[in-house]
């Protein structure tokens, strides 16, 4: 139920009770685009559990000294990607 609420709150919010600026965020921020070019979209939630995944393998595969450098190499890599992500769509 919760989820159908989420959505009738989603589509009245872009149909117009939202301002213009929260609409484009709403409609064009929803998915990260990796590899560029067309059909290469990923829903954000999707792309952040790769992401953890990935963090997660690292962290068993390294000393417990060098989990901070591990995380905060993933951390850029990931700010990275979403930078230029972004740069493309506009």
């Amino acid at each position: 139920m919760e989820q159908t609420q989420d959505g009738v709150h989603f589509f009245a919010g872009i149909a117009g009770w939202w301002e213009d600026g929260v609409i484009h965020d709403a409609v064009h921020n929803r998915t990260v685009n990796l590899k560029g070019g067309r059909g290469h979209n990923l829903a954000m939630d999707r792309v952040c559990e790769f992401l953890n995944a990935e963090f997660k393998g690292m962290l068993r595969s390294e000393s417990e000294s060098e989990i901070n450098t591990v995380f905060v190499i993933l951390l850029t890599k990931s700010l990275n990607q979403l930078t230029v992500s972004c740069n493309r769509a506009h």
